[in-house]
């Protein structure tokens, strides 16, 4: 019977490692019989083939006894290595993590184990991973006397497996990774963490500085510590200048175990302070294998160089890269497709898409009620339907290609709605149709803006009416019409009376009203199908069909001028408008729209000359009357220019004394084309046109500065009266042009006198009390002329500020023959002597009527009996020769 062969054991034991088990003396451990294919061999040749078979299996063989006390052996070196471990400082075998419940675990099962991991930290800082397999020893009684086994260095292993996992996770981050700085970040955390470096920095590629700009960091270091790197990131690297830069100009990894003796440190204070102790630097490359940035670890314990985590890296910076350019393209399309929708949003409204049938696949955009129902719907089913009919949309369907601004309108949400579209056929790999897509726009504002336009090109926007232009096309019409059918018609001309007065002295609102007013009335009265319009200002016109007649066109202007009369109320004021009316016909007065309106304009303008308030047919003559008027009117806008006005200066005598006590200055007109104007013709004319505004401020100034002279030659001083106009009493520099022309002629203000006629203080007689009152506080004394004229009420006569009443000639002229003239005379003069108003008569042409005006107590006289107006040298005369009559 062979004998049992047994192993010595040589006791080893772990440190201070206790595993809670009862301690065993040391033994031999018994070997079991070699399995039959061993042969006959002898025992010493099957020893030593089992050792070599154990040595091609594992790296090492070991035993512990019952008090784990360990025992190694090992080829080369490395048994050298393990047998110190017992008298070596710092050595320390352990399982990962350092706990040994697993292993008292395993060892209580009395049991053959595999694979259990022990980590084995050498004295020179390295760290191997072992793998142990093992199995019990029982003595002959069966009690357990230890283990023995086999141990393999799995270093490379788990350490090919660690760095394949870092990549795989690498790998998951960058794929998961939102953004750019999320991916690096995560990089970062990772290598860290998993090689257990203390600090990852990452610097990205500044292309146009040429130079590596800190980008990102992740650490697991103490704030203090943290802080310096913080400061340190204002740093930059250029090629071959530091770490960073030379791990870019040599596109390489770069491990360096000392980072303080390095010769050419850049950041040698932040190294010092953080007390850095081995780095490493590894590029990432993007496109064109160009580095696009440095990734940078440091620790802060010495790390020899790792070659194969080295080349890792470098796989890691390629992914990187990788994960860089895609970002990049990805913010480029991203880039694109904002400014592609910006585009869109600028140039339109919607995206949309059509199937083959027309219907909405797709639609993107803003909001709109009821739009949205469109999608899954062709366009009838919302009611929209195309501007240019729905055979032009069957005929796009049918015939793909790109097309622009097709028009679609309807209703949708409660209100119209106008939608432009653009678009073109969407095709297949193969060429086939697939479907349409295009662009549209909401141009509901730009059409009504454009139908107003429109609208207002031929229509008035004050009146609504039918505006110059609308109403040429329709005259010219009327015209081929009439022709065609040997048919005739009439043009009114319209023009407001006084108009200019009221819009000035109600305000613009007032005369706006008053022109719709008038609009309206005008509407109203003529026939449905006669055309009214207006053209400017307060010129109207209406086209009559079939009053061609000389008797149907004047009953029309006879109804509208009954209308126009009507009172109407403009705030506080009522008014009754008047309007002068001139009436062409066609054919008889003229056979184009030109001349037709012409010819209506003239004879307004005869029946403004008549007294306004009237209407006047279009005849040769009138023709020859207007001309002469129009030619007034153009002479008398370069009067002033030419210097062709000038005042005569008419007495006033005071009847008690028979001294002159006053004159009043009255404009004249010599023109070399026209010769002596009369006041009656032009007057009105400069009126109407706005002309006696300019002229007033120059007779103003003319009279003033010529009283001024008389007085300088020695003359006595008398009052000098000028007649202020509709027109002057509206302008808003009235008060401020007298004060001026009284401050630059010396004139004393007691000694100018301004008339004013009872209609104009009677339209507006709040406005005019407050007007009076500025100029009466100059000093300058106020008269009403043609005082009678104006049916103006006692009341109404106490509230304005006058001195003197002029009694209208009307009422003198008759005076000594019709008892009527001469009660209201009376009446007249009674009504200043209750008022302590002077009372002026004028036109007083015979000794009769001085006679009858003195014995009725009249103040004053002017007139032909005593003077007619005389030039200023002749009225110069006048007064200094003038010796009251004794009476």
């Amino acid at each position: 019977m062979d004998r049992p062969a047994f192993l010595d054991t040589f006791p080893a034991p772990l440190g201070d490692l206790d595993l809670g088990l009862p301690p065993l003396a040391p033994a031999r451990v018994p070997v079991r019989p070699a399995p039959a294919v061993f042969g006959a061999r002898a025992p010493d040749d099957q020893t030593a083939l089992l050792g070599r078979l154990i040595r091609l299996a594992a790296d090492w063989t070991w035993e512990h006894d019952a008090q784990l006390h360990f025992s190694w052996s090992a080829r080369s070196a490395d048994a050298a290595r393990l047998r110190q471990l017992p008298g070596q400082p710092g050595a320390a075998l352990h399982p990962p993590g350092g706990d040994w419940s697993a292993w008292r675990a395993l060892l209580a099962t009395r049991q053959p184990f595999r694979d259990f991991d022990l980590l084995f930290h050498t004295g020179g800082g390295d760290v191997r991973h072992l793998s142990l397999n093992g199995m019990p020893v029982f003595d002959a009684l069966g009690d357990w006397r230890g283990c023995v086994g086999v141990a393999s260095d799995r270093t490379a292993q788990r350490r090919a497996e660690r760095l394949l996992r870092i990549e795989h996770g690498v790998t998951r981050g960058l794929a998961d990774a939102p953004t750019v700085a999320d991916g690096l970040r995560m990089v970062l955390r990772e290598l860290c963490e998993a090689e257990g470096w203390a600090c990852g920095e990452y610097w990205a590629l500044d292309a146009p500085a040429q130079a590596m700009r800190f980008a990102a960091r992740w650490d697991r270091l103490p704030p203090a510590t943290r802080a310096l790197f913080t400061r340190s990131e204002a740093t930059q690297f250029p090629p071959g200048v530091g770490l960073v830069g030379r791990v870019w100009a040599a596109r390489e990894p770069l491990w360096v175990d000392d980072i303080a003796a390095d010769a050419g440190l850049v950041r040698q204070e932040l190294v010092r302070q953080a007390r850095l102790k081995s780095a490493l630097l590894f590029p990432a490359v993007g496109a064109n294998d160009e580095v696009c940035g440095v990734f940078a670890f440091s620790s802060q314990t010495i790390r020899r160089p790792d070659e194969r985590l080295a080349q890792a890296m470098r796989l890691i910076g390629s992914q990187v890269g990788q994960f860089l350019l895609r970002k990049q393209a990805e913010c480029v399309l991203r880039a694109s497709e904002e400014r592609f929708r910006a585009l869109t949003a600028l140039s339109s409204d919607w995206y949309w898409e059509l199937d083959a049938q027309g219907r909405c696949t797709r639609l993107e955009g803003r909001s709109i009620a009821g739009l949205d129902a469109l999608v899954g719907r062709q366009p009838r089913a919302l009611g929209l339907e195309p501007e240019a009919g729905w055979p032009a949309w069957e005929a796009m369907l049918a015939q793909p290609a790109p097309f622009r601004d097709l028009v679609l309108r309807g209703e949708l949400g409660g209100r119209s709605i106008c939608l432009s579209l653009s678009g073109e056929p969407v095709a297949a790999a193969d060429g086939s149709f697939v479907r349409w897509h295009g662009v549209a726009s909401d141009i509901t504002e730009r059409r009504e803006a454009e139908e107003r336009i429109r609208w207002l090109a031929m229509h008035d926007d004050l009146t609504g009416l039918p505006n110059r232009a609308m109403f040429g096309h329709v005259l010219a019409h009327s015209i081929e019409s009439a022709r065609r059918h040997a048919r005739g018609f009439a043009v009114l001309f319209i023009d407001l009376d006084r108009f200019k007065t009221i819009n000035d002295s109600l305000g613009h609102e007032a005369g706006d009203r008053l022109l719709r007013e008038t609009a309206a009335r005008l509407k109203a009265t003529l026939r449905a199908s006669d055309v009214v319009a207006r053209l400017a200002g307060d010129e109207f016109v209406a086209l009559l069909g079939g009053a061609d007649a000389p008797e149907a066109a004047a009953a029309a202007a006879r109804k509208v001028l009954k209308a126009l009369m009507q009172p109407l109320m403009l705030g506080r004021h009522e008014l009754r408008v008047t309007a002068s009316i001139g009436i062409a016909r066609f054919p008889q007065d003229a056979g184009d729209e030109a001349t037709l309106l012409k010819n209506a304009d003239l004879a307004m303008y005869l029946a403004k000359e008549a007294g306004k308030n009237t209407w006047q047919l279009y005849d040769a003559a009138s023709r020859t009357r207007a001309m002469q008027r129009l030619s007034i009117e153009q002479q008398l806008r370069l009067a002033l220019e030419r210097q062709e006005f000038s005042l005569h200066y008419q007495a006033k005598l005071e009847l008690a004394t028979e001294r002159i006590v006053g004159v009043e200055a009255l404009l004249r007109w010599h023109n070399a084309e026209l010769g002596s104007v009369a006041p009656a013709q032009f007057i009105p004319i400069a009126e109407e046109t706005g002309l006696i505004v300019p002229i007033g401020k120059w007779v103003l100034r003319e009279a003033c500065a010529q009283s001024v002279a008389w007085q300088r030659a020695g003359l006595p001083a008398v009052a000098m009266a000028v007649n202020l106009s509709p027109r002057q009493f509206t302008d808003p520099n009235l008060v401020a042009d007298i004060g001026a022309v009284l401050a630059d002629t010396g004139l004393e203000p007691g000694c100018l006198e301004l008339e004013i006629t009872e209609g104009m203080i009677m339209s507006d007689a709040e406005r005019a009390i407050g007007l009076l009152r500025q100029i009466k506080a100059l000093g300058v004394s106020l008269a009403i002329d043609d005082f009678g004229t104006g049916y103006s009420s006692l009341a109404q006569l106490r509230r304005f500020p006058i001195d003197t009443l002029k009694v209208d000639r009307s009422f003198v002229r008759d005076i000594a023959h019709n008892p009527d003239d001469k009660a209201i005379t009376e009446a007249i003069i009674l009504l200043g002597r209750k008022l302590s108003l002077t009372v002026v008569a004028e036109g007083v042409e015979s000794g009769d009527q001085m006679a009858l005006l003195r014995e009725q107590g009249c103040d004053q006289m002017q007139g032909y009996h005593f003077s007619k107006p005389l030039v200023p040298q002749q009225f110069a005369a006048l007064l200094q020769g003038h010796r009251p009559s004794a009476r």
